[in-house]
Parts: structure tokens; C-alpha cells; sequence
């Protein structure tokens, strides 16, 4: 499991994007996100937007475990992998980050837009806020 482009953005529970490469599979994940509150972190991974019959968006999962043991230890890995990638490097002392805009360009590819579930089952946005009513 290997972190790349990590993007610091601290707003609510969202503490930063990064793209996940699964090993052997070579598989990206782009847009996960990490999540903090009272000392708890937990992985968001990539959901797809729709809008609901009263016009509410939300946000559905489109990357499942097939049992929370499994999505326990996945998420436990990629918090040692991004623990490890955020680690200072001996040369700068500085953790290997990006900082992101305050307000993400959604309008341009590659930026962070869309929402997801995170792993306990939470239908989150961009900012760590559940889903709202537009």
C-alpha cells in the first residue's frame, strides 16, 4: 500500500486528500480522505453524487468491504501507510505534505470534488459534513 499526493485541507473532521496504490494490483484509489475527531481517524474513499426525488444531494458508496473485519484492517493499514508517508524526512525534518487551496477548484481536473462514505458507514462531503439539502 503506497500514499501519494498527499494535500493537507484542515476543515471540520477532513485533515487531507491523498491517492492510494494498492500492491500487487498497481490499483489507484484518487480522493480518499482523512478524517479526525476526539482523537479518532478514519479513511473516506471516492462515492458518486446523486440527487435525491426532493432535490436533496447525497452520496453513495462505490467501494464496499464484504465485513467490517475487512474494513477494519483495511483502514487500519492505510492509517500505518499515511502515518508513515507523513513521517518527517531526515534531510528537511518537515513532513512530506502539499498544502491545498482553502477553496478547492472544482472546476479543474485533478482537484478534490465529490463526496464519500467513509468506513464506518457515514455519508460524508468534501468537508467532513454529512450530506445536505441544496
Amino acid at each position: 500500500m503506497q500514499i501519494s499526493n498527499w494535500m493537507a485541507l484542515e476543515k471540520n473532521t477532513l485533515r487531507g486528500f491523498f491517492n492510494l496504490t494498492l500492491q500487487p494490483s498497481g490499483l489507484i484509489i484518487k480522493q480518499c480522505m482523512l478524517h479526525e475527531k476526539n482523537g479518532q481517524r478514519w479513511v473516506s474513499l471516492p462515492g458518486q453524487k446523486f440527487i435525491d426525488a426532493e432535490g436533496r444531494t447525497g452520496f453513495k458508496s462505490v467501494l464496499n468491504f464484504t465485513s467490517r473485519e475487512s474494513a477494519d484492517n483495511f483502514r487500519d493499514q492505510v492509517l500505518r501507510a499515511l502515518d508513515e508517508h507523513l513521517q518527517p524526512t531526515p534531510a528537511t525534518n518537515q513532513p512530506a505534505q502539499l498544502k491545498f487551496r482553502e477553496q478547492p477548484d472544482k472546476t479543474r481536473p485533478g482537484t478534490p470534488s465529490g463526496n464519500t462514505r467513509n468506513l464506518v458507514g457515514e455519508k460524508r462531503n468534501d468537508h467532513g459534513v454529512q450530506a445536505h439539502k441544496k
